[in-house]
């Protein structure tokens, strides 16, 4: 069964930006589709589903943590809607 989500960020009450993401529970794995804010790119990987659950329901645990398999920009994707080349184009000044 496929979950869709719109995710909303909100920052001292004010939308800093949304962007979509579908969930498909695979039993203890979950495949998140994922698409970037700015140049609408899907990107598709799977997370352990413990390892979600623990992310979502516990404020301590942070997505590195909870997530140490998947690549910083993978993660970067789930906290802001950004995939690697918009992340680089907006933020890296090197």
């Amino acid at each position: 069964m496929a979950d869709n989500y719109i995710i909303l960020v909100v920052k001292e009450n004010e939308m800093v930006w949304m962007f979509d993401w579908k969930e498909i529970d695979c039993g203890s794995n979950t495949e998140f589709q994922v698409t970037c804010r700015e140049c609408d790119t899907e990107y598709c990987f799977t997370v352990d589903t413990p390892d979600l659950v623990a992310w979502r329901e516990d404020d301590n645990v942070a997505i590195q943590d909870a997530f140490p398999y998947l690549e910083a920009w993978e993660r970067e994707l789930l906290l802001s809607g950004l995939c690697d080349p918009c992340w680089k184009k907006k933020f890296d000044n090197g």
